[in-house]
């Protein structure tokens, strides 16, 4: 595998994560069904070119390219950390307005299925 190859490859992930921070952005329910796949790409070529990343550690176009991977990587992570945040927000107040409240003062849980999960 040439540097040029991983250089490609890291590209075309990072390509992925930036079209799904775009969609993050856009944040209608249409858009947001499109991350996961998105996500998935994005993880598999990465790790389709792990294997030959330390080959290329001294190479300076595939270090800048994996700079610009990571970036768009946190910037994703810190739209879907909003985007989590926000939801929560709102599930308390929902569970505030239609269950009330716990003994504790808490609003009650509203119990819905995600639309994304991320484990790390």
């Amino acid at each position: 595998m040439t540097p040029a190859n991983v250089v490609e490859g890291l590209s075309a992930a990072r390509f992925q994560v930036e079209r799904v921070c775009g969609l993050l952005v856009a944040s209608s329910p249409e858009y947001l069904d499109g991350c996961p796949g998105l996500l998935e790409r994005a993880c598999s070529v990465i790790a389709e070119f792990r294997p030959w990343l330390s080959g290329v550690r001294s190479d300076p176009e595939a270090l800048a390219e994996a700079y610009r991977l990571q970036f768009a990587v946190r910037h994703a992570a810190r739209l879907l950390e909003s985007a989590r945040e926000y939801h929560a927000k709102w599930n308390r107040i929902l569970g505030a307005m239609t269950g009330g409240y716990t003994p504790r003062g808490d609003p009650a849980p509203v119990i819905r299925p995600g639309r994304v999960c991320l484990t790390g």
